[in-house]
């Protein structure tokens, strides 16, 4: 049976007239769910969804407490946990030559969080802040810089194979959205003009050769629907 997720991106390709070509699988042999083809370049997808869960139910639970603390949200471990479960997949069925996309789907409607910063953060490490003292005191600070740290999925030397993250949003039956986050170390890119067929928004971080916390900037046009 076909996950929510699922449903919504084959009628997202459906509505944007994108091929689009489900995989094949079996119990034995897990595989990324599509192929698809932008500009007659064929993508590699997964296809993702989290659902409700304990920071949602709690989350519930404190809505009805008149006085209550604030709780902080998981989205990003399960954003890394989802993917760390594709990655093999993907870059088995890529194999170097095609540019492949790790799909998300937040099925809490909205309870999660889950935004942008998340997305960022799952892909490239957490946000750390690296501070320098003086010698003399530990009153005066020399320097603070702020940069990604530990729980990256995405660098140099690790999976290379995914092109890109992918947000994919629901607002109603016929309002479908996907916005696109490409890999900055992706061996294989997913074309920008080519994506913006699919993608209503793509984004990249803003360019530096350094580690240090880079947000993003968005890039290419932005998909028009057929009127």
């Amino acid at each position: 049976m076909k996950t929510k997720s699922e449903l919504l991106f084959e009628e997202l390709c459906k509505i944007r007239g994108v091929s689009c070509e489900l995989i094949d699988t079996t119990p034995e042999s897990r595989r990324p769910d599509y192929r698809i083809w932008l500009n007659k370049i064929e993508v590699i997808v997964e296809v993702k969804q989290f659902e409700p869960g304990e920071f949602e139910d709690q989350l519930i639970n404190q809505a009805q407490e008149t006085d209550s603390d604030a709780l902080v949200t998981t989205v990003v471990s399960r954003i890394r946990s989802k993917f760390h479960k594709a990655q093999g997949q993907i870059r088995n069925l890529s194999k170097g030559i095609h540019p492949s996309l790790f799909v998300i789907y937040d099925a809490t409607n909205g309870l999660s969080l889950m935004d942008r910063v998340d997305i960022l953060t799952a892909m490239y490490g957490d946000d750390i802040l690296r501070i320098q003292y003086y010698k003399e005191t530990y009153l005066k600070i020399k320097n603070a810089v702020r940069r990604f740290g530990g729980n990256r999925k995405l660098d140099q030397g690790h999976n290379r194979s995914i092109s890109a993250f992918a947000w994919l949003r629901s607002h109603s039956e016929s309002d479908i959205s996907l916005e696109i986050y490409h890999n900055d170390f992706a061996e294989i890119p997913i074309d920008v003009n080519a994506a913006t067929i699919l993608a209503s928004t793509q984004f990249r971080r803003v360019p530096s050769t350094s580690d240090e916390y880079r947000e993003w900037e968005q890039i290419g046009g932005n998909h028009k629907s057929k009127k």
